[in-house]
């Protein structure tokens, strides 16, 4: 059943929200702390979506919300809930989110760790990793981008991990470009962004290829200042976001084949997403989020009118909608936007802090609510 989701007032949850705090349900010695849902659509399918919250760096404020698309109903702080032995909850700054099989993984970047959980988001295990940025997965692995350098020392050269998702144990480590970011896999190699990001006037501008049978760097790709984000398409192009200098050199997307840049679009780029035949590029500078052709590489008609968010962030196109983020102000909630791709919003509901990575869950795996 599509998202064609009616909107609805949320209602007030004050009282309820009383209730809850002074009732505990209890299994044995197990005491469950309830969160609230808010009910944001009529109109529902199924599986469920995962809002990573960041906060703001040194807050311990990284939360993850969760959007039960079976009832239309949103969860907020549902990590909390369902982990309330969890003294620091999820920890400072959520930096991203997938699921693998049966687990989801979040990156905590100021905690240095990946938290481990079941697709209930209970904690199943922590991966200890300095300086965590992001993550992919093939083979029954996990490929986990990190700075592990110092800016004092000069050593700003990043690795990425490898870790075995049947044991969580680290299993091989190799050096690439300088602070390396966003990864993926295409044809048995390792893509991997090194922007430089914590070096002004010395950013990177390469893309790491890493062999994944030997685990070795075979090459860099020369891109663009400040590479940050990339995708595969359908055909087996990437397409990375490159910030530039935020000065002289502007941002653009280059979209590379067979380890060349073949066509540059200038355009800034805060977010992309590809989803069949056309490449999501948010434009957050001129809050536009614009639409391209995976073939021809044509700009097409964007029917998305970002013109009223404050600060659109993150991004997923679906089957059954687009999922839009805005940041507000980057210190207090954020707001998830469910749209058509007729550009027509669908429904809205309130966030954490800095809503910017949404993980939305495989159909082939069950869900359940809180009891």
């Amino acid at each position: 059943m599509h998202c064609s989701c009616k909107i609805l007032k949320s209602f007030s949850i004050c009282s309820l929200a009383i209730c809850s705090f002074l009732l505990t349900s209890c299994r044995g010695d197990e005491v469950v702390y309830p969160t609230i849902g808010t009910q944001v659509t009529e109109e529902v399918r199924q599986g469920g979506l995962y809002v990573l919250c960041e906060g703001n760096m040194g807050t311990n404020k990284a939360r993850l919300d969760y959007v039960n698309l079976e009832s239309g109903t949103y969860y907020s702080n549902w990590y909390g809930a369902q982990n309330p032995n969890q003294l620091k909850e999820l920890g400072d700054v959520g930096n991203d989110i997938q699921q693998y099989g049966g687990k989801l993984y979040a990156v905590i970047n100021c905690s240095h760790k990946v938290e481990v959980m079941d697709l209930q988001a209970r904690h199943i295990a922590q991966i200890d990793i300095p300086n965590c940025r992001y993550i992919t997965f093939y083979g029954n692995k996990g490929y986990i981008s990190a700075y592990v350098g110092s800016v004092a020392d000069g050593d700003m050269l990043g690795s990425v991990f490898e870790i075995d998702t049947a044991t969580m144990a680290i299993t091989r480590e190799v050096k690439v470009g300088h602070q390396p970011d966003e990864l993926c896999i295409m044809e048995d190699k390792l893509y991997v962004c090194n922007s430089g990001g914590y070096l002004p006037n010395r950013y990177d501008s390469t893309v790491s290829v890493i062999d994944l049978h030997s685990f070795n760097e075979i090459k860099q790709i020369p891109v663009g200042l400040n590479p940050t984000r990339l995708r595969v398409d359908n055909q087996h192009k990437l397409w990375v976001c490159c910030q530039g200098n935020y000065y002289s050199v502007k941002p653009s997307v280059a979209v590379v084949k067979n380890g060349e840049v073949i066509r540059r679009i200038e355009t800034p780029c805060a977010n992309i997403a590809i989803y069949g035949t056309t490449a999501y590029v948010l434009d957050a500078e001129n809050k536009k989020l614009r639409l391209y052709s995976t073939d021809n590489f044509s700009e097409q008609e964007s029917p998305f009118d970002l013109s009223k968010y404050e600060h659109p962030y993150g991004l997923l196109p679906t089957e059954d909608g687009l999922f839009l983020t805005d940041a507000k102000n980057y210190v207090s909630s954020g707001v998830l936007h469910c749209l058509g791709y007729d550009g027509k919003e669908r429904w809205q509901a309130k966030t954490g802090d800095i809503p910017g990575h949404l993980c939305l869950i495989n159909r082939a795996y069950e869900l359940y609510e809180t009891k």
